[in-house]
């Protein structure tokens, strides 16, 4: 075997030296010569040796052809790369190199993410990734470890007597933590035992395992009181003095918890500091404050002494001292009635009496068991109006040094729904105000109608109220604001008020007035994905109108799903402004809400004429001839069609529910298109004027579902037919209705039933004829008779 290694290994040198071609001719040579010399005769199996020299031959043939073809292919060698999560294998991938390494993913433990592979298990310095072998070989074997990163830390509470917090796992605790002990002020959370350090600040983001300790600081008591007997807050004296007793001394008598110190006021607010040695008394109950404070923190107990021979009742009007009445111990006080105002009929005293001097207590309690004090609140009324035009024009003289406004929404018999900005030149009026009370039906006021108003405190509005730009502005003192409802605005109302400079009103840039958002500081961004407050209802007209050089500009904003109105240009030139999402609950959008805002100016936004924005057809450009609306469209926003005599007809669809202000409005004489208009089932409200002046309309058809018709809806549609208005109709406003001269108003329901204002259905001497509808007959009433209203 080793003789024929060597001459194999012999042939391939040769065959290395040489081309095969050569080395196959060399052989048939030397072969033929050896048979002509005998060379064979006198070896044994000549056969078999000659086919062992062939195949030795061929062997060393092809190594060297091996040798002399460089691209002759080599067997790739190739190694194991494997995947370990711990010590345990995950996976193995065999290559040899020079391709990309697909990684696998294991499943992460809880409370960790993945964090990459890495060679270097522990130190975690090499990471190892998919395109580390894509262009070079692998020479050897492979170990790689996956690494986590820990998203979630234990957190242990320690409550500290407090009551329990759930331990949990966390990445970030965003508020936090409450607990409560009593006796004790909650003092915040703390990384040290010893409560040392700065306190917790949430959100909290954690970085590691930790115990928060909770701090407490002991409330500041009041323990005891010599001849005074503590219930609660309040020490009341153990006996009734007489009448030669002027002041009593406490000085030697009151005992705090530890550390704590004290002292005694005339006055809730703990303004008017007393001796303690000589604390004066009157006739009937002696009321004092007892003050006490440590650490920081204070507690106020009311201390009561008796002083017999009967009480007296002193009595406020409007902040000023006005009346004493006296009543013997046991009697009640007679409820004082206004003296200043009683004659003046600029005023209105509604029964209101109060406890406290901000006149935010009801006093009902007229026993002569204590001096009392009970506040009035009278009201000024004298307002000047037009019962033409059903507006307020402007406040009447008053010289008094404070004033209670209540606007009201009738005057001698006329239904008042606007308020005119004419209020704000009646400077006399409006230098001592310091409330205003909006009575439900006033709908409109009128800009700036109470601009410059310093001593304004407090304004109490209806549910809808329009505001048409600063009504309230640079009223310094305005800090309180109550709507059982809805603000609208046209545009900003509060600059320059305590709530509009009060920070804490402010959200991301946005001042919230309760559930109004009032206007906006593009300065103040934080993000540029802008959510509404929770429950906010009402967003201003002007609201967003920001500057485009804002540090950082809203790119995108959330309604929240609660925000029923939108105003007039809210959004206007907010061109960085693309998407606009949670609109479920609009029911009104003001005109040009969205204009030139950065969805408005993409074109790729609109179909054809029309803009729409979720499911409300917000704008349109020029647009002439037969309106179809999209499907699944809820609302028309404010004036998208006004002035526009193009228009020829209109299919609402069959989920519209809301037609905006002056949505399909004419200016006054112009040539309209519309003929006839019915109205879907879906269609909940028409909002003011939106089909005014529609002089060629001739058909007008409502379907049950229509729960309101606004101020003006159809006026001046002087050719339209008969109307029958659904028994589902709740409100019907001011002029909401006209018709031919030859047409008639049908109710489905009885017109007592709906909230109608004034001159509905015509105003002065031309109103419209209505019937109520009956199924029996009655003579003044309608059925239907083949589809067709039909009167009795």
């Amino acid at each position: 075997m080793k003789f024929f290694k060597i001459l194999s290994h012999f042939i391939w040198q040769k065959c290395r030296q040489i081309n095969w071609l050569s080395c196959l001719f060399l052989y048939n040579e030397t072969r033929h010569q050896e048979k002509t010399n005998n060379f064979y005769k006198d070896v044994p199996n000549e056969k078999f040796l000659v086919s062992l020299f062939s195949l030795l031959f061929l062997l060393g043939c092809v190594a060297g052809i091996a040798a002399c073809n460089p691209s002759a292919p080599v067997p790739e060698e190739k190694h194991n790369v494997n995947f370990y999560d711990g010590e345990t294998l995950v996976s193995t991938f065999r290559t040899g190199g020079n391709e990309v390494i697909p990684l696998p993913e294991p499943t992460a433990p809880d409370h960790f993410r993945p964090d990459g592979w890495f060679l270097d298990a522990g130190t975690w310095e090499q990471p190892f990734t998919e395109k580390d072998y894509s262009q070079k070989k692998l020479t050897e074997d492979l170990d790689v470890y996956a690494k986590w990163a820990q998203t979630e830390f234990q957190v242990t509470f320690e409550e500290n007597g407090g009551s329990d917090v759930a331990d949990g796992w966390f990445g970030k605790i965003d508020t936090e933590p409450a607990t409560d002990r009593q006796g004790y002020i909650f003092g915040g959370w703390f990384a040290s035992s010893d409560l040392s350090g700065a306190r917790i600040t949430f959100p909290y983001a954690l970085s590691d395992s930790v115990v928060l300790y909770a701090k407490w600081t002991e409330q500041p008591r009041l323990l005891a009181i010599d001849g005074f007997s503590i219930d609660g807050t309040t020490a009341s004296a153990n006996i009734s003095y007489t009448a030669q007793t002027d002041i009593i001394d406490i000085s030697d008598c009151v005992t705090v918890s530890e550390g704590a110190s004290w002292e005694v006021y005339a006055d809730e607010s703990c303004q008017n500091q007393l001796d303690e040695s000589a604390l004066p008394l009157n006739f009937g109950t002696n009321r004092f404050c007892l003050k006490v404070n440590a650490a920081g923190q204070s507690a106020v107990y009311t201390l009561i002494a008796e002083k017999s021979d009967g009480y007296d009742l002193t009595v406020y009007e409007n902040g000023k001292p006005s009346a004493s009445v006296h009543a013997n111990k046991g009697d009640s006080f007679a409820r004082p009635l206004p003296s200043i105002y009683t004659e003046a009929e600029n005023f209105r005293f509604d029964g209101e009496y109060f406890a406290d001097e901000d006149m935010t207590i009801p006093f009902t309690d007229f026993t002569a068991d204590a001096n009392k004090t009970v506040y009035l609140k009278v009201w000024y009324v004298g307002f000047e109006y037009s019962s033409f035009i059903f507006t307020i024009q402007g406040a009447k003289k008053s010289s008094l040094d404070i004033v209670y406004a209540k606007v009201p929404s009738n005057i001698d018999g006329t239904p008042l729904y606007y308020m005119s900005s004419s209020v704000q030149n009646d400077t006399n009026f409006k230098k001592n105000l310091r409330e205003v009370v909006v009575e439900e039906g006033i709908r409109t006021i009128e800009n700036s109608a109470f601009y410059n108003c310093d001593y304004l405190e407090k304004v109490t509005l209806p549910d809808g109220i329009m505001l048409a730009g600063g009504v309230f502005s640079n009223c310094p003192k305005l800090s309180q604001v109550i709507c059982d409802g809805a603000i609208r605005s046209f545009s900003t109302n509060f600059s320059n008020t305590a709530l509009y400079n009060n920070e804490e009103n402010r959200e991301n840039g946005a001042l919230y007035i309760g559930n109004y958002l009032a206007d906006f500081n593009e300065n103040k961004i934080t993000s540029p994905s802008f959510k509404v407050k929770d429950g906010t209802v009402s967003v201003s007209g002007y609201a967003f109108s920001y500057k485009e050089d804002a540090p950082v500009k809203v790119t995108s904003v959330d309604f929240g799903n609660t925000v029923k109105y939108i105003g007039a240009y809210a959004f206007s030139n907010a061109q960085s402004i693309t998407s606009f999402v949670g609109m479920d609950a609009v029911e009104s959008i003001g005109k040009n809400a969205f204009l030139n805002t950065g969805f408005y100016k993409n074109t790729g936004n609109w179909t054809g004429k029309l803009l729409y924005l979720n499911n409300w057809l917000i704008a349109s450009d020029a647009f002439t001839g037969a309106l179809s609306l999209r499907d699944g469209t809820v609302g028309i926003s404010d004036s998208v069609f006004l002035g526009n005599t193009a228009v020829t007809s209109v299919d609402f669809g069959n989920a519209l529910r809301y037609i905006g202000k002056s949505s399909f409005s004419m200016e006054y004489s112009s040539a309209s298109a519309l003929t006839s208009v019915v109205f879907p089932a879906s269609l909940c409200s028409i909002d003011e004027e939106a089909f005014y002046q529609q002089t060629k309309l001739t058909s007008v058809k409502f379907n049950e579902g229509l729960l309101f018709i606004g101020d003006s809806a159809f006026q001046g549609c002087n050719a339209a037919g008969d109307i029958v208005i659904p028994a589902s109709v709740k409100a019907i406003q001011r002029d909401a209705l006209s018709v031919s001269a030859n047409g008639r108003l049908f109710l489905a329901n009885a017109l007592h039933n709906i909230r109608a204002d004034k001159e509905w259905n015509g105003w002065g001497s031309i109103k419209t004829p209505y019937y109520e509808y009956s199924d029996s007959e009655k003579d003044g009433c309608w059925h239907y008779a083949d589809g067709t209203p039909v009167l009795w």
